[in-house]
């Protein structure tokens, strides 16, 4: 089976995300890629010009979203939709975490199962919590390795995995289509924390990694969890 980038952000991640959805899709197209993702940050405005970018470039188009922990923004999961019914599924879900803004954590949206929605999480602490949630049978731990401090998170997020009995996948967390984006992306960042970019805090952006890499890069990285590819 080939590899498909399932965590992908947009400029409509704002002051996050440096490329537009067709920039991605037409990156996707030169890699090669049948398939792609686009999951914004607590946000569906994207996916309207994402489906158009890929029917034009032929690519098949998987809807999704990433919501953030209102009380800890860097505790996130990423909401993938399977088919038309998982569409209004995730339409629902990304309604309620934006009403409860200044409400309970993540896991609280999660009091009944979604079974047309899969859940992918990057987090070691939130795999940890949301596994004792009724989204258990569609979750899986996300492996993430940008960076030394990314690869240290794969690694608890595997041994969480392990220990649940959770299933688990390679997710790129792109921000960028091409590795020459990063300094824009650096440039956005900046602005949302009111910073020029040599004073932004450390992990407060993505690293250079982040970009959407081809397949035969990520298999080289992810060659000890073959299963996850």
């Amino acid at each position: 089976m080939p590899f498909v980038h399932l965590h992908v952000h947009s400029h409509h991640s704002l002051l996050s995300g440096a490329s537009s959805p067709e920039e991605l899709v037409q990156a996707a197209k030169r890699l090669g890629m049948t398939s792609l993702a686009l999951t914004d940050t607590n946000t569906t405005g994207g996916l309207v010009l994402f489906l158009k970018a890929c029917r034009s470039e032929g690519i098949k188009p998987i809807l999704g979203a990433e919501l953030a922990d209102h009380r800890d923004p860097s505790q996130r999961i990423v909401v993938l939709s399977r088919g038309q019914k998982g569409w209004g599924d995730l339409c629902e879900l990304v309604t309620m975490h934006t009403l409860r803004r200044r409400g309970p954590d993540l896991e609280d949206l999660f009091y009944r199962p979604w079974p047309e929605l899969v859940f992918l999480c990057p987090h070691p602490e939130t795999l940890q919590r949301l596994a004792h949630t009724p989204i258990r049978p569609q979750l899986w731990g996300e492996l993430v390795c940008h960076d030394p401090f990314s690869r240290h998170c794969a690694q608890a997020v595997a041994g969480i995995a392990k220990d649940e009995g959770l299933p688990l996948v390679v997710g790129g967390d792109v921000h960028f289509a091409q590795s020459l984006d990063f300094t824009r992306h650096l440039a956005l960042c900046a602005i949302a924390k009111g910073c020029s970019i040599d004073k932004l805090p450390l992990h407060h952006h993505q690293p250079p990694g982040a970009w959407l890499k081809p397949e035969s890069r990520l298999r080289e990285t992810f060659a000890r969890a073959p299963e996850a590819m």
